[in-house]
């Protein structure tokens, strides 16, 4: 049972995809021993998941605006526009 801190978004920014990848498995792994031992009893500390959910929230959206980023790079950098519906 491990006690979740909340990550800031600016901090997740700064960290590379690879990073983000890395700290969303293990907050996931973290989560799911947290929901474990809630479920067979082993804590009564029913707050402990949702600082896991946050975080999980804040690094798939952040890793979601990189790729955002990286596709309109790409596209300036071939000449083409990039509109919301390609």
């Amino acid at each position: 049972m491990s006690k979740q801190k909340l990550i800031q978004t600016s901090q997740l920014r700064k960290k590379s995809p690879k990073e983000l990848l890395k700290l969303l498995q293990e907050t996931q792994l973290s989560k799911s021993q947290d929901a474990l031992a809630m479920i067979t009893k082993r804590s009564k500390n029913v707050n402990l998941l949702k600082p896991s959910k946050i975080t999980i929230a804040r690094i798939k959206t952040v890793l979601a605006e990189k790729r955002e980023l990286a596709k309109l790079e790409v596209a300036s950098n071939t000449g083409k526009t990039k509109t919301k519906n390609d």
